[in-house]
C-alpha cells in the first residue's frame, strides 16, 4: 500500500499529522528491504520536521577602517581633532617627570592626561611608556637618585648615521642602570605605576622601558661598559618581574632589539618576557632590524603579537633618503617597503609616522598605503557563509553553520568566543547567546575556520520571524569586535538573514 497524493499533500502542510503516521510507517515498512528507505525516510525526516529548505547567505564584506581590541594604528601622541585611523594615543613619560620627590608620583598628569580624556571622549586607547634615558634630558631620572650616588652616563657621539646624527648635538643620557638604588627605586616605582593604571580601561598596553637608549634594550656605542660581575640577564629578568608583578590586567611590551657584545634574544631576557605573556615591539623597522631579530618576530607573533615602529621619518622614506644602516650605499628603502616589511613581520599595531604632520604627509602623497594599513595591520574578521534552515520549531536545537575568515596579517590576542543570537524585530536577543568554544587567537591570515552553532532555545521563545545575528564576544561583556562584514545592528552584532521558528 502507499500513502494518498492526498495524505502527503495533508502531511507537508502539517495537517492530518496524527492520523496519517501509522499509515506512513506501515508503508515505508514495506519497502525498508532495500538501501533506498534509508533516503525515504531522511527525506520524509526532513519533510516532516520542516528542515527541508535551507537559508544559505554570503555576506557582503566592506572596506572602512575597524576599531578593535589588541590592534590598531598608533598616532605619537595626540592631536584635536584626530585623524579617524587613529586608534591608539602613544605616550612617553619622563621618570623623572614622574616622580619629582621620593615615593610621590604623578602618573596621570600633562600629555598622559591629556591623552586619556581625549581617548574617553572619542573611543580610543592609549599606550604608555615611562623612560630612562631621553634625549634633550640632562637628567632623565629623579634629581634624588643623583644625589644618592646614581650616576648619569652621556651617550657616545661617534655615530654619524641620518637618524643619531641630530643627537649628537643634543644632552642624551643614561643611569647607572645596576646601581642598588636606582633598582630599588625603579621596583618601586613599577609598583606605584601598576597600581595608578593597571585595568584602566583606555589602556592598550604598557610599554616597558626598562633598559638601554630610549628604554629600547641597547646601548650600542656606550661609553661606560656593562660591569662584569652583573649578570645582565638576571638583571632583565628582575626588571621584567616588576612589571608582571605591577600590572595583571594591562599588557605588557617587551623592546625586542639586540644589543651590543650580547647574545640574542637571552641575553637581554626578551624569551623570558614572552613567557610570561608579554607582546613584543619593534622601533627599527625600515633599516634597522637585523636578520635576527626578524627571525625572532616570525617565530613567535602567533603566541605573542607584534608592535611596529618606523625607523625614520616617513618623508624621509618618501624622498629616497634612507637606506639599511650596514649598507650605505645600497638601493634607498621605499616607503612601499617599509609598509610591505611592518606587515610581513605581522603587526597588529602599526605606526602613523611620528607626527601628525608626517601622517598626513603620506595622506596627501600616498593615500593607498593608509588604506593597506587599515585593511591588513592586525585581525579582520569576516563571515564567509552562512546556513541555517528556513523554518525550524523551538522545542528542536537549532543548528548554524558557518565560515570565517581572519582577512588581517596578525591575530586577535584575547581569548573571545564566536556567538550566534537570535534577535526579535526590536533588536534583543531572545535567548541566551549560543557560543561555540572555538580558539579564535589561533585564526591566522586566510585560512577558513568551519564553526557550527547548536543552540538549544529557551522555554521564553515564542513562534515568530527572528533575525539571525553572529559576534565575537567577551564572555563577560558581550560583542567586543568589529567584523569587516556589512550587518552591524550598532552593537557588534551582524544580522545575517532571517529564520521562522513554529
Amino acid at each position: 500500500m502507499s500513502p494518498s497524493s492526498a495524505s502527503w499533500r495533508e502531511l507537508s502542510e502539517g495537517k492530518g499529522k496524527v492520523e496519517h503516521m501509522k499509515t506512513i510507517f506501515a508503508w515505508l515498512q514495506n519497502i525498508a528491504r532495500g538501501a533506498g528507505a534509508f533516503l525515504l525516510i531522511g527525506l520524509f525526516v526532513s519533510s516532516y520536521g520542516g528542515t527541508m529548505e535551507m537559508v544559505t547567505v554570503h555576506p557582503r564584506t566592506h572596506e572602512r577602517h575597524l576599531r578593535n581590541p589588541g590592534m590598531g594604528l598608533i598616532l605619537y601622541g595626540y592631536a584635536d581633532p584626530l585623524p579617524e585611523r587613529a586608534d591608539v594615543l602613544y605616550v612617553t613619560l619622563l621618570w623623572a617627570d614622574v616622580e619629582e620627590k621620593p615615593g610621590e608620583y604623578k602618573f596621570i598628569v600633562g600629555p598622559l592626561k591629556s591623552a586619556l580624556e581625549m581617548a574617553e571622549k572619542h573611543d580610543r586607547m592609549v599606550a604608555v611608556r615611562v623612560v630612562s634615558s631621553w634625549q634633550n634630558a640632562s637628567c632623565p631620572i629623579p634629581k634624588y637618585l643623583v644625589d644618592r650616588g646614581v650616576r648619569l652616563f652621556p651617550k657616545a657621539k661617534e655615530r654619524n648615521d641620518s637618524l643619531l646624527s641630530a643627537y649628537n648635538e643634543v644632552e642624551f643620557y643614561e643611569p647607572e642602570w645596576w646601581h642598588p638604588k636606582y633598582m630599588e627605586a625603579h621596583r618601586n616605582m613599577v609598583e606605584a605605576y601598576g597600581k595608578a593604571l593597571d585595568g584602566d580601561p583606555r589602556i592598550a598596553y604598557i610599554d616597558m622601558r626598562f633598559y638601554g637608549y630610549w628604554g629600547e634594550g641597547h646601548r650600542y656605542h656606550a661609553e661606560v661598559p656593562w660591569p662584569e660581575d652583573v649578570d645582565k640577564r638576571e638583571w632583565c629578568k628582575n626588571r621584567i618581574d616588576e612589571f608582571m608583578d605591577a600590572f595583571k590586567r594591562t599588557p605588557l611590551v617587551i623592546q625586542t632589539a639586540s644589543d651590543q657584545n650580547t647574545a640574542y634574544p637571552e641575553g637581554t631576557a626578551i624569551d623570558y618576557a614572552l613567557e610570561k605573556g608579554a607582546w613584543m615591539r619593534r622601533d627599527g623597522f625600515g633599516n634597522y632590524v637585523s636578520a635576527d631579530e626578524s627571525k625572532f618576530l616570525k617565530a613567535n607573533w602567533k603566541r605573542s603579537l607584534v608592535i611596529a615602529e618606523n625607523s625614520q621619518a616617513l618623508g624621509d622614506f618618501l624622498d629616497g633618503n634612507v637606506r639599511k644602516w650596514w649598507d650605505k650605499d645600497g638601493k634607498p628603502i621605499t616607503i612601499d617597503d617599509l609598509f610591505d616589511e611592518m606587515l610581513d613581520h605581522r603587526a597588529n599595531y602599526f605606526p602613523m609616522g611620528w607626527s601628525l604632520g608626517q601622517y598626513e604627509l603620506v595622506e596627501r602623497e600616498r593615500p593607498d598605503l593608509w588604506r593597506k594599513a587599515s585593511l591588513s595591520a592586525g585581525y579582520r574578521m569576516i563571515v564567509r557563509e552562512a546556513s541555517w534552515p528556513a523554518t525550524s520549531s523551538i522545542t528542536r536545537p537549532l543548528v548554524v553553520k558557518t565560515t570565517w575568515r581572519n582577512t588581517g596579517v596578525g591575530r586577535l590576542p584575547f581569548p573571545y568566543v564566536p556567538a550566534l543570537r537570535l534577535l526579535d524585530q526590536s533588536e534583543n536577543t531572545v535567548a541566551t547567546a549560543c557560543r561555540a568554544d572555538i580558539d579564535v587567537t589561533r585564526w591566522h591570515e586566510n585560512e577558513d575556520q568551519q564553526v557550527e552553532f547548536t543552540c538549544t532555545l529557551d522555554e521564553s521563545v515564542v513562534p515568530g520571524v527572528y533575525k539571525v545575528a553572529v559576534s565575537i564576544e567577551d564572555a563577560a561583556s558581550g560583542p567586543a569586535v568589529q567584523l569587516g562584514i556589512e550587518g552591524d545592528d550598532g552593537n557588534k552584532r551582524y544580522v545575517l538573514g532571517t529564520i521562522n521558528l513554529e
